[in-house]
């Protein structure tokens, strides 16, 4: 199992765990540019369009359309692929363990484990 600071989706959901994703021969969120065995992802098309990673990145995370998916009743994760996106984040930005990172004034995670920026831009 790839590691749990991996990048594979553009809204945080881990995709290498998804159970569709053998079932369907489902190429992946990121390998298929946001187009995975169910069709167009409009999350996908929202962080593509802005020239982003992943939901993270963006100005406006954790957005109404993140949250919308992360806690829809039948395929939501109940918030989980937005606590992947923070930790992403931390991981990014270097932060040092313990640190509280804050976006848009706000405190968002606290950081557990840090890469060095060589060891994030491999796995971004």
């Amino acid at each position: 199992m790839p590691p749990e600071n991996i990048l594979d989706t553009y809204c945080g959901l881990k995709c290498y765990v998804c159970e569709y994703r053998e079932k369907n021969n489902c190429g992946g969120c990121i390998g298929t540019k946001g187009t995975p065995f169910y069709g167009k992802c409009e999350i996908a098309d929202c962080v593509i369009s802005k020239g982003k990673r992943f939901c993270g990145e963006c100005e406006y995370f954790p957005c109404e359309l993140l949250k919308k998916h992360s806690f829809d009743k039948n395929h939501g994760d109940n918030g989980e692929r937005i606590e992947h996106c923070k930790m992403l984040l931390a991981l990014k930005k270097n932060i040092s363990v313990g640190e509280i990172i804050a976006h848009n004034g706000k405190p968002i995670a606290q950081v557990v484990n840090t890469l060095t920026q060589e060891e994030i831009d491999e796995l971004l």
